[in-house]
């Protein structure tokens, strides 16, 4: 199933977001951000080509600020090996299912 384009880090990690944190609500703390580290904020406003149609944001953590799409947190996943892979895809871990984030994911 192709996938169309997706979101990605800096380093070109495939970005993903948990369904139970909709709303921009975080659920995935302790040993979930083992498998899924949150994607962090590094400045106050992060920022995006113009290409991008949704809104980035952040939301504060335990000890940080965590980047949201559309008011989706962005997480990576331990199960990917690098750039362009989708390993995390519609897997169901912690409590819900987790999917690739992409330009139309909605709030």
């Amino acid at each position: 199933m192709a996938l169309g384009a997706v979101l990605v880090n800096a380093q070109g990690r495939t970005l993903y977001y948990f369904v139970p944190e909709r709303g921009g609500r975080v659920v995935c703390t302790g040993q979930c951000t083992n498998a899924w580290p949150p994607l962090f904020s590094t400045s106050v406003v992060p920022t995006a080509g113009t290409a991008l149609p949704g809104q980035l944001g952040v939301v504060a953590r335990a000890s940080s600020e965590q980047i949201t799409y559309n008011h989706w947190p962005l997480y990576t996943f331990a199960g990917d090996g690098g750039p362009d892979q989708t390993n995390g895809q519609g897997v169901f871990g912690f409590g819900g299912k987790w999917f690739v984030a992409t330009p139309r994911l909605q709030p």
